[in-house]
């Protein structure tokens, strides 16, 4: 059965078939290999965004704790070195002693702090440290006034709320 067409013809049209066949795989591979490039760029990307989302947490999470700890010291120097002063003849040594511990645990606290940073809640922390060094001398030798124990807490208190200030700023950049 015949159908009138040559070998000729039919032989080039199955190649254009093949021929197109071929081209529009290609196509279609290097459509896909582009969208699978595209697709893993983008999370690529992504990826690297959490992580740096990630290590900003982690180092928001560090300072906090450091800040933290730093504030509570500070607070709690604050408190004994005023139960120290006020305490009874009978307990003031170990009061004495309860301060000098809490100052102590100040002073500790200040070097994760300085290496936390930023600068400004490092610069904020150090006033804190001698206020407080201050308030206790005032306070164990009792040689000044009332006046001016009551203001070298209240010096050593708003040195505290500086820090707590910078902290707050620093957290929130």
């Amino acid at each position: 059965m015949r159908s009138g067409v040559s070998p000729a013809v039919l032989i080039a049209v199955t190649a254009i078939t093949a021929f197109t066949t071929l081209a529009g795989a290609v196509i279609a591979a290097w459509i896909s290999a582009r969208n699978t490039r595209n697709t893993l760029e983008h999370t690529a990307r992504q990826a690297e965004s959490d992580r740096e989302e990630e290590r900003r947490a982690q180092r928001r999470t560090a300072r906090r704790d450091v800040y933290a700890a730093y504030s509570t010291a500070a607070l709690l120097a604050v408190r004994d070195i005023s139960r120290m002063l006020y305490a009874p003849l009978d307990d003031r040594a170990e009061e004495r002693s309860v301060a000098r511990a809490s100052q102590h645990d100040l002073v500790v606290a200040i070097g994760p702090l300085s290496i936390e940073g930023p600068e400004a809640v490092y610069d904020a922390a150090r006033p804190v440290m001698s206020l407080v060094a201050e308030y206790r001398q005032v306070a164990k030798t009792r040689e000044w006034s009332d006046a001016k124990v009551v203001e070298a807490r209240n010096e050593a208190s708003r040195a505290v709320s500086r820090f707590l200030r910078a902290c707050s700023t620093a957290l929130d950049e």
